[in-house]
């Protein structure tokens, strides 16, 4: 991506040709053009302050803009949840053996017993959860229908 650029551009017929075989209904612009691998050049100049008005984007809009990014070309988040329900579990599991050797344990043994359960399922929960986000995430990545690969010239064939 290049950084502080705005999505106004000139592009191709061969460009907007290509973008036409992704069939994703929201499309991430900034990350798809690099991806069909066309040459590309930036100008640079210098933006002179808004001289009227202010930028009706708001915070709102950037965190959607981010996420919108993030999903768009990451499954990573999806594939962090069963780590940190592991990491729960071993939470749960290592509290409960912790404070079962700590003295007094006669008069807190019902509640140290709750909490490591709670924490124990949980974890079990997140992490069969992490898994299924996981078969969700290759799912997601079918339906958005990226071609496999672009074909720039054909030589030789008629073109459809």
């Amino acid at each position: 991506l290049v950084y502080n650029h705005a999505d106004f551009r000139l592009m191709s017929s061969r460009v907007i040709n290509t973008l036409d075989e992704f069939k994703e209904q929201d499309l991430f612009l900034r990350g798809i053009l690099p991806l069909t691998g066309y040459n590309s050049s930036v100008v640079e100049y210098e933006r002179a302050e808004r001289f009227a008005g202010e930028s009706k984007y708001t915070v709102k809009d950037l965190f959607s803009f981010a996420a919108k990014s993030v999903i768009s070309f990451s499954s990573l988040p999806l594939h962090i949840i069963p780590f940190i329900g592991f990491a729960e579990l071993i939470a749960g599991l290592v509290f409960f053996l912790a404070r079962s050797f700590h003295s007094g344990l006669v008069d807190r043994f019902p509640n140290i017993l709750i909490a490591s359960l709670f924490l124990t399922i949980s974890g079990v929960n997140t992490v069969l959860l992490g898994v299924a986000a996981i078969y969700i995430s290759k799912i997601y990545d079918e339906t958005k229908a990226r071609p496999r690969y672009i074909v720039e010239k054909k030589i030789g064939m008629k073109e459809e």
